[in-house]
């Protein structure tokens, strides 16, 4: 579907626009796990967890064949 409507076969080349091409991503990493105290109870809060976040971009998804699509 985002190759028949970003790419046209027949010129070879992209119709959409630089600025709809492209895209800004954030990945979250953070620990989600319940971690057991000392005390034998297990921790509910996530507060002494760290949580890193990487800002990607510019984005695009690059189309190489009919099957197959990468994000880089």
């Amino acid at each position: 579907m985002y190759r028949k409507a970003a790419w046209d076969d027949i010129y070879q080349r992209y119709v959409l626009p630089d600025i709809m091409r492209y895209f800004k991503m954030i990945v979250y990493v953070f620990d989600a796990r319940a971690v057991q105290m000392g005390n034998g109870m297990w921790s509910p809060d996530q507060e002494n967890f760290p949580i890193y976040a990487y800002e990607l971009g510019p984005c695009e998804l690059v189309i190489d064949s009919r099957d197959t699509m990468e994000l880089t």
